[in-house]
């Protein structure tokens, strides 16, 4: 009598198992990038690529939302508000770690809100001039912006931008009265200034510089990374050219706190299957930019050590904006 109830009782536990729902693999409905930049910029056009090669590998449809403004902090912070599914996850640059000081009251820092997915790709900024300018290196920029009237102007996209453009100029011994900072919602409308003379130079990203300087509008005279950059052996680093000036721009998928976990692990699986397709690598070469594909872990270390040596200069920086 007690195997017959034991039998029965598998056999009902079997019944049920065999009728309920299997769980669904992630994703099993569209998911969405959000990109907190304008459209036709570079972190768009890296987030479009991403896109494209990720809703290949999971056969599920992957959209890429524009939510310019405020810095990059009203896209970021609709991430925050969307459900924390895995299914609404933020394409993001170094710009956010600067909030700490920039945006202090939001209550938003990528450490406090954010899981880190992975990076994608890298790349540096480029002090870019239009081809006609008389300056033709960083010496005879400096040399020019020292006694122009009215002031040099630079324009940046991002305050990463910013940032940089008044550590070379003080470094090149340029006082800020000299120096206009003009301020753009994105690359694309700022290289449209630069190229009407708008703007003496401007803090661009390698992806936005490199077209205009292949077809002879634009020259660059230098790139912040810390050794010259791959797909730019030509033109020199800051550093090699006597200003200490570095900062490398990442490009990197980054999911709310709150995500559970196996999404995050899908989520982390698949950028790891996309970071084998040549198609997407050759892609971001093309696109003016390094692959640069590692682990959650690796990313948020690097992102601690980048808050961490950040600090005295964005002090800095506060004081002189």
């Amino acid at each position: 009598m007690q195997q017959l109830r034991w039998t029965t009782a598998l056999s009902t536990l079997a019944m049920a198992l065999c009728a309920a729902p299997a769980l669904a693999a992630f994703p099993d409905k569209p998911v969405t990038l959000i990109v907190p930049y304008a459209a036709g910029a570079g972190t768009d056009s890296a987030a479009r690529t991403l896109a494209t090669a990720l809703q290949n590998h999971w056969k599920q449809t992957v959209v890429v939302t524009n939510i310019p403004g405020a810095d990059g902090m009203i896209g970021s912070q609709h991430v925050l508000n969307a459900p924390a599914d895995g299914y609404t996850v933020l394409f993001q640059i170094p710009q956010m770690l600067m909030w700490r000081w920039t945006m202090v009251g939001t209550g938003v820092e990528i450490q406090k809100n954010f899981r880190m997915l992975g990076k994608i790709q890298q790349t540096p900024l480029v002090v870019s001039v239009p081809a006609k300018l008389p300056a033709k290196d960083m010496a005879q920029l400096a040399a020019m912006c020292k006694t122009a009237s009215p002031p040099c102007s630079i324009g940046t996209a991002t305050t990463v931008g910013e940032f940089l453009g008044r550590q070379i100029m003080d470094a090149a011994g340029v006082g800020q009265d000299k120096v206009t900072f003009v301020p753009y919602k994105g690359g694309a409308p700022m290289m449209n200034d630069l190229l009407g003379g708008h703007v003496t130079v401007a803090m661009a990203s390698s992806v936005g510089a490199m077209p205009q300087a292949k077809a002879g509008l634009v020259r660059m005279m230098a790139v912040t990374s810390p050794k010259r950059f791959s797909l730019l052996p030509e033109v020199p680093t800051l550093r090699e050219l006597g200003y200490d000036v570095v900062m490398t721009t990442w490009y990197g998928l980054m999911a709310p706190k709150a995500t559970p976990q196996a999404a995050v692990d899908a989520l982390v699986a698949g950028i790891k299957a996309v970071s084998a397709d040549q198609a997407l690598l050759e892609s971001i070469r093309k696109n003016g930019a390094e692959p640069l594909f590692g682990t959650p872990g690796d990313f948020e270390r690097e992102v601690a050590a980048e808050l961490t040596a950040l600090k005295p200069m964005m002090e800095k920086f506060m004081n002189q904006r």
